[in-house]
């Protein structure tokens, strides 16, 4: 059986799966993995399912994170 994510320190699943953080974070990290992996695309998920209230964060809140990740992340791959 897998550990739980409870038992996954934040810092590891970070370096494997996620990207948590300020927009020069997200840019860094996604140059990151087009350096060495070139990849033809990637998947971004920005809402979770959670049992308890249905999704999260709010269908607005998931919006205003697409918004901001065209304007303050996306931007600086298609400079290049």
């Amino acid at each position: 059986m897998e550990p739980s994510a409870d038992a996954v320190p934040v810092e590891r699943l970070e370096r494997q799966f996620l990207i948590l953080g300020s927009a020069q974070r997200w840019v860094d990290r996604l140059g990151e993995m087009q350096d060495k992996l070139a990849p033809d695309w990637i998947c971004l998920r920005v809402r979770t399912p959670e049992p308890e209230t249905g999704y999260f964060p709010s269908p607005g809140e998931t919006l205003e994170c697409i918004q901001r990740l065209g304007e303050e992340v996306v931007r600086h791959f298609l400079q290049r």
